[in-house]
């Protein structure tokens, strides 16, 4: 860890910028229950809140972290460095995307994850790296079992899809599937599609396959054929003057219904 006193002979920009990176390191930390080395800690922070490189709103972060007891518990002191972190990164105008926080970590790989057999989602024709990534993220966190792709979907190994799913593409089972392979599956399916049975009277399979349609064009008439011959189509009721949610909002809507469902 650099000294305060050789912190300080850096250059501005430079300086808080190596801030940033060390209240990251000690958030990361926190997650695993180890708190920043108190004396260290309590030194920097008291050197930030009269520091006039930075702002009012840092200064003031900063005095909350240095008034913090011994006996501050972990999620505490993460919510106050948070916060200081955020104000260091708006003083330099440094905006962050989803997959730049700090989540919290993964459940432990001996607990076990509930998973519901025989529940599948098909993309049809998402074309946004970022909504397959969205997605991937939401099914893996509701229990889904397996993704199936239209080979016009974006590439979930796209980086943007990595970054954005947060690990979940290499957690799921999914695979390409064109229209004439999905007609043949003998699973009943349905798709999410304006003008349908409200999700909140829908009634939900057991097993199934939920059809997710393009950003721009909606569920191909391929696909509605599909669930219009099966279990049809449900829909969200929206209240806006929009009238529309990006995809993977939507999906995860419609998927925490399914899910609680499934779990009744």
């Amino acid at each position: 860890m650099i000294t305060i006193r050789k912190l300080y002979t850096l250059k501005t920009g430079t300086r808080l910028r190596k801030i940033i990176r060390i209240l990251e390191d000690w958030e990361r930390a926190l997650l695993k229950d180890f708190p920043p080395e108190r004396e260290y800690f309590t030194e920097l922070m008291k050197k930030m809140a009269e520091d006039e490189d930075l702002n009012l709103q840092v200064q003031s972060a900063a005095r909350d972290c240095a008034s913090m007891t011994k006996a501050a518990n972990t999620l505490l002191t993460r919510r106050l460095i948070n916060s200081l972190r955020h104000a260091l990164l708006t003083q330099l105008e440094i905006s962050q995307a989803d997959w730049d926080f700090i989540h919290p970590g993964d459940l432990s790989e001996q607990e076990e994850r509930k998973r519901f057999p025989g529940v599948a989602l098909y993309l049809d024709e998402i074309r946004s790296p970022f909504n397959v990534g969205s997605i991937f993220r939401t099914a893996e966190s509701l229990g889904v079992s397996t993704l199936l792709l239209s080979p016009g979907t974006a590439d979930p190994l796209h980086p943007r899809s990595l970054r954005t799913s947060m690990g979940c593409v290499d957690r799921l089972n999914w695979e390409r599937m064109d229209y004439k392979t999905l007609g043949k599956l003998d699973t009943p399916c349905f798709a999410l599609e304006l003008g349908g049975t409200s999700v909140h009277d829908f009634k939900f399979p057991g097993t199934g396959l939920m059809i997710l349609g393009s950003e721009e064009v909606g569920v191909s008439p391929e696909c509605l054929k599909l669930a219009d011959l099966s279990l049809g189509r449900t829909s969200i009721p929206l209240f806006g003057w929009k009238g529309s949610l990006n995809v993977s909002v939507a999906y995860g809507i419609v998927m925490n219904h399914w899910a609680h469902s499934l779990s009744d």
